[in-house]
């Protein structure tokens, strides 16, 4: 927390999908956005929407996370990799849990999903190759 108000820079703190919610808890209970506010640091929180069998689970969690924001600053991530972010028949930005915090969301950004026959034989090829990683 200290490096965050007195150093310069941009900081990205990446907690895990396991870990977010009890940490971000812990930033509510200990009124840290208030005192990065304060402290004249902009503040802002990404947050995957993820389609097929996790649509569920990240729609909750953005639900509760959601909740306990008190400023704009969600940014919200759909990400298909999975499968369609859609339920009966809703995109993301119709559906209720979208509607009832419109207000708190800066924006969203799309991770679509790709052909598996075109897109995803050229990310194997690329992995394959090793053309990914500059060192190797």
């Amino acid at each position: 927390m200290e490096r965050f108000v007195n150093e310069d820079g941009i900081f990205v703190v990446d907690s895990g999908a396991t870990a977010f919610l009890p940490f971000w808890t812990y930033v509510i209970e200990t009124e840290m956005l208030r005192v990065l506010r304060d402290a004249g640091r902009r503040v802002y929180v990404h947050l995957p929407i993820s389609g097929g069998e996790m649509l569920h689970d990240t729609l909750l969690g953005f639900n509760t996370l959601a909740k306990s924001s008190t400023e704009k600053n969600l940014v919200v991530w759909i990400n298909e990799y999975f499968g369609p972010v859609a339920r009966d028949g809703k995109q993301f930005d119709q559906m209720q849990v979208y509607l009832e915090h419109e207000e708190r969301i800066v924006g969203c950004l799309g991770l679509l999903q790709r052909s598996p026959d075109t897109y995803g034989q050229t990310i194997r090829t690329t992995r394959e190759k090793k053309l990914n990683n500059p060192r190797l």
